[in-house]
């Protein structure tokens, strides 16, 4: 192996990897004019920009939410700019904001919920409405992933959503999507189906209902913390589970426990039932973090039962982040046809 790695047919190959990223991160840009702009979320002070197409107005809009995790979330990393330009150049604005969490604000991201993630994007949909060469009727929400979760919701509070385009995002409660990528995770560590019902499965799940019980009483459920610190202490010291948990749950923090909990309980499909919008759901066939299967099931039955206007693609053999080439995971080689497809379907949304 040692061989392999001083060899020149590795380190070509290697050097020009690297210098393709080094290109994509430092010289990609947004494509139209670009406007920097601050606005005001509870009382935190929101970076991002406001990329325009060059047309006049009034323009129509779409605001670029967020993945999960509280770093590497600026309003000018590489996702944003790739999907910026497929909106603009159909004659749309779009808003991209740093999340809050990541840049260069002080806020404790254990400390975030789902209510303080709706809320920012609430104020920037209201910020981009402010703008006079923006069409306030024909605004839309470009959700991935984790932001997949609540965008009913911001579309149902703000009321005057037009679209709602989900990458990989999932109609179904965050313990029904994150039990799924749980039992994946770890079979990546060899255990058997058996090990994984049996074990991890159960107290994954009473670890996040403990969450939810405490954020409402804690001094009730310190017994139940008690028994789980000790379960995660017993699967610390056996060579099959060491590793896959921390060796206990945290001291009792309210803005933490608040937190986990809000996240643990959330379930977007009450809000899907309610608004009346048209949805495209973009989905990866092997995609590990979401249940693609009962993500289509639930998409589906909300279309039959509900007579949702919903659109759903499937990319085939990809996962997760769309890319091309999965030894090649390099933003921007998407599945071909995945940008047209955000593009093209956002413009038939507004047309008229």
């Amino acid at each position: 192996m040692k061989r392999v790695l001083k060899s020149r047919w590795f380190l070509i190959p290697a050097a020009l990897i690297l210098c393709l990223l080094a290109f994509l991160k430092y010289y990609y840009s947004f494509d139209g004019r670009v406007q920097k702009v601050t606005f005001t979320s509870n009382n935190h002070e929101i970076e991002g920009a406001i990329i325009r197409p060059n047309k006049e107005g009034p323009l129509p809009a779409v605001v670029i939410l967020h993945g999960s995790g509280g770093s590497h979330q600026e309003y000018n990393k590489m996702f944003n700019k790739l999907h910026a330009n497929e909106f603009t150049k159909r004659g749309f604005a779009v808003l991209c904001y740093t999340k809050r969490g990541s840049g260069k604000n002080n806020v404790n991201y254990d400390h975030v919920d789902f209510n303080d993630l709706i809320g920012d994007a609430l104020s920037a949909i209201n910020f981009l409405k402010t703008q006079p060469d923006i069409d306030p009727n024909n605004i839309g929400i470009f959700a991935l992933s984790e932001s997949g979760w609540f965008s009913p919701e911001i579309a149902e509070k703000s009321g005057s959503i037009k679209f709602i385009i989900n990458r990989v995002g999932t109609p179904l409660d965050w313990r029904k999507t994150v039990i799924h990528e749980v039992r994946k995770e770890v079979e990546n560590h060899g255990l058997t189906e058996q090990e994984i019902e049996e074990v991890i499965v159960p107290i994954t799940l009473r670890r996040w209902q403990f969450y939810i019980d405490a954020s409402k009483n804690n001094s009730a459920v310190e017994k139940e913390r008690i028994a789980i610190n000790k379960q995660l202490k017993e699967m610390s010291t056996n060579e099959r589970f060491s590793g896959l948990f921390a060796e206990k749950l945290p001291e009792f923090d309210a803005k933490i426990y608040a937190a986990k909990a809000q996240k643990y309980s959330y379930d977007p499909g009450p809000f899907i039932k309610r608004i009346n919008i048209p949805m495209l759901y973009i989905l990866g066939e092997t995609d590990i973090n979401i249940p693609t299967v009962e993500t289509i099931e639930e998409l589906e039955m909300l279309k039959e039962s509900y007579q949702k206007d919903i659109t759903i693609k499937t990319f085939p053999n990809t996962g997760h982040y769309m890319y091309r080439y999965d030894s090649l995971p390099i933003e921007g080689l998407y599945q071909e046809g995945y940008l047209d497809l955000i593009g093209n379907w956002a413009k038939q949304q507004v047309k008229n």
